[in-house]
């Protein structure tokens, strides 16, 4: 079990601050113990995508987060026994699962708990997703939230909100033109003019 928790630390070890690696390997030993695999891995450790984005985060540092991940979500005993600090690296973690319901419960849960800045990166590659009903989630998430604290953190990170925003117009136009054909009421153009201040392809600068 030790060796499947470092092995799964190790793998998302640059996901975090540094500051916060005690309670990642907390959390990857819950992880540990909560599964074994859901796909067939040397091991029987569950993993990551090799495809990773860079963020820089307010303090400059900076981290890099996985496309996806292949965990199944911990019982609700086992969440209970975490710190609150601990909880948000849980839910940032499956912020990336490949399943779509995990995401969208691991997002809800961030803002619940209240959004630390390592997890801003997530919060905004969560914005790219394929899913509607999560982008919808995120759009009304984050119209409670100070924007202002967001737009700062796409700026600084301004070339992956260019491609999550390319991203998100690829998916309108190739899935959901049929129920929103009209982009100008899509929820993901809404999510980044309004929410990220970010308003058309190849913008260098967020507006604050």
């Amino acid at each position: 079990m030790l060796f499947r928790a470092y092995t799964i630390y190790k793998s998302l070890e640059g996901a975090f601050p540094k500051s916060e690696g005690k309670n990642l390997f907390a959390v990857c030993s819950l992880i540990a113990s909560s599964t074994v695999s859901t796909r067939k891995l040397p091991f029987g450790v569950v993993c990551t995508l090799p495809r990773v984005k860079s963020f820089a985060l307010p303090n400059g540092e900076s981290v890099t987060i996985p496309e996806r991940i292949y965990f199944r979500e911990a019982a609700e005993e086992g969440l209970a026994s975490l710190t609150a600090e601990q909880k948000a690296i849980y839910h940032c973690i499956f912020s990336r699962s490949h399943d779509g319901y995990a995401r969208e419960r691991s997002l809800k849960a961030l803002f619940a708990l209240g959004v630390p800045d390592f997890a801003l990166p997530y919060i905004v590659e969560s914005a790219g997703d394929y899913v509607l009903e999560i982008v919808q989630t995120l759009y009304r998430l984050l119209c409670g939230e100070n924007l202002e604290r967001y737009r700062e953190f796409c700026g600084r990170n301004i070339k992956n909100v260019q491609s999550c925003h390319s991203r998100m117009m690829s998916y309108w136009w190739e899935y959901y033109r049929d129920i929103c054909p009209d982009y100008g009421s899509y929820a993901g153009k809404a999510l980044f003019e309004e929410c990220f201040g970010f308003y058309k392809t190849g913008q260098k600068e967020i507006r604050l």
